[in-house]
């Protein structure tokens, strides 16, 4: 049996490895490896066959020598992981799992030395087994002009399909408690999308081994996320231009936010009603744009799974106030690909907004919003179609607007939710019969902390205390 499957796929290339990294001044380095199977009839064993070029435009120092070294390595353990095989009589090719496979090595990419680097694996399977390939595509690139890192990675493996891409500045600083936000924001995520579109089955709608692979590709997501943050960390520190502008700006502001609402005894917070998995305040980490995917094609049964998240940051200056607005944004969204008509929307924010004078925070607005829209259906034999069985919007919003001025605190705060549904009832009498329900609260505190005596007073000083309040919401609304 070994050997009729050997001689089967003696002339395909059962591994395919490519790799071209480009230097910083130019040159390319092509690397590729491929291996076939075969059946030697003289001896009557199995033999394998392997072939591997290594070209090079142009010359190479010896700095770019250590830097493709370092490339090399890092990608040599990524293949090791993904050609990892059993063989046996039955089965030529087995790919198993790539849980060990990192992107960690992205961290210490050198970008003194290369742009970046492209790479490609694929592996012949038994079709037969209607197993068909593995094929896994990898690019990253550091743009010095524009201060951005990008990667774009693409797997297919039989049913399944992962796509993932990473743009991010590469100006920022480290930010433990927040990356550990935003990974936890990337959990709850997958978690809204992952789910079947039942109300009370929360198995994974990919099913055992389609959700194993999901949250293989999802490790590789959230490894290649934290990498390329600690690496824009390093370039930071590398451009010392780059660091001065940085720490002069977000992250001096950054500190001033979470000394606020962290220390002060009079912020009372953003509510409750929704938990904010992105985390308050200002994150210090490099801005970025990522999104994630994952696609399970059975046939008619074809779920996909989609997380973005994204961070923004501006800084400004009007005079003698400055400022920073910031914005983070996440969310899950889950359907059939046309398959049936369920899907899963969920989309959250948080927004911050900063005014400083001497050194000192006296302005700061946050708001946080959740908008969840969803859609069940059942399959009906009978009329041959799904049939809508749950609808439902749901938004919950909570602001908080502070101004600080001569140790006057002054801060309006307000939550909102709003909720309609609709389940369909079972009725003898109607086809479509569906129960409705909505929910609707609103609630505004304005609160006001200080020695107001000096304000009921002194028109001088009420007068100074309101040209100050006038002008940092003049600022903070045309920002």
């Amino acid at each position: 049996m070994e050997s009729l499957n050997r001689a089967k796929y003696e002339d395909d290339d059962n591994y395919l490895f490519e790799l071209s990294v480009k230097t910083k001044e130019g040159d390319v380095i092509n690397i590729t490896f491929n291996s076939s199977q075969g059946y030697d009839e003289e001896t009557g064993e199995a033999i394998d066959g392997f072939g591997i070029s290594y070209e090079v435009n142009g010359n190479l120092s010896e700095a770019e020598h250590g830097a493709l070294t370092q490339v090399m390595a890092g990608v040599g353990e990524m293949a090791d992981e993904f050609f990892k095989v059993s063989e046996n009589s039955f089965n030529p090719l087995i790919v198993p799992n790539q849980t060990d496979m990192s992107l960690d090595f992205l961290a210490g990419f050198n970008s003194e030395q290369l742009t970046g680097f492209n790479v490609s694996f694929s592996t012949t399977q038994n079709d037969a087994l209607d197993t068909g390939e593995n094929t896994l595509d990898l690019s990253y690139s550091i743009d010095e002009t524009k201060n951005q890192q990008a990667l774009v990675f693409k797997a297919e493996s039989g049913k399944n399909e992962i796509d993932f891409a990473l743009d991010m500045s590469t100006i920022g600083a480290k930010d433990t408690q927040q990356m550990q936000q935003y990974l936890a924001s990337l959990d709850q995520s997958l978690e809204d999308s992952r789910v079947n579109s039942t109300e009370d089955d929360k198995t994974s709608a990919f099913g055992k081994s389609g959700d194993e692979a999901m949250q293989q590709g999802f490790a590789l997501f959230k490894g290649a996320f934290a990498s390329m943050s600690s690496a824009a960390e390093r370039y930071s520190n590398l451009e010392s231009l780059a660091e001065q502008h940085f720490n002069d700006g977000r992250a001096m502001v950054a500190d001033l936010v979470d000394n606020m609402i962290t220390n002060d005894a009079r912020y009372q917070g953003l509510g409750n009603k929704a938990p904010n998995t992105l985390g308050t305040g200002i994150s210090k980490l490099a801005d970025f744009d990522a999104t994630f995917s994952y696609a399970f094609d059975n046939g008619d049964y074809q779920p996909k799974s989609t997380i973005e998240l994204s961070q923004a940051t501006e800084q400004a200056q009007l005079g003698d106030l400055s400022g920073v607005t910031q914005s983070k944004n996440v969310s899950s969204h889950f359907d059939y690909q046309y398959s049936r008509p369920d899907y899963y929307d969920k989309e959250e924010s948080y927004n911050v907004n900063t005014a400083v004078k001497n050194k000192e925070l006296v302005g700061l607005d946050q708001s946080h919003e959740v908008d969840v829209d969803t859609k069940m259906f059942e399959f009906n034999p009978q009329t041959n179609q799904y049939e809508l069985q749950v609808a439902m919007q749901e938004q919950t919003v909570t602001k908080s607007d502070i101004r600080l001025i001569d140790n006057i605190w002054l801060e309006e705060s307000e939550n909102s939710y709003n909720m309609n549904k609709k389940e369909r009832v079972e009725s003898d009498e109607k086809q479509d019969e569906f129960k409705k329900t909505s929910s609707h609260s609103h609630n505004k505190l304005v609160t006001l902390i200080g020695d107001l005596d000096k304000l009921a007073e002194n028109k001088n000083v009420r007068r100074e205390y309101l040209t100050n309040l006038s002008q940092v919401n003049f600022f903070m609304d045309k920002k």
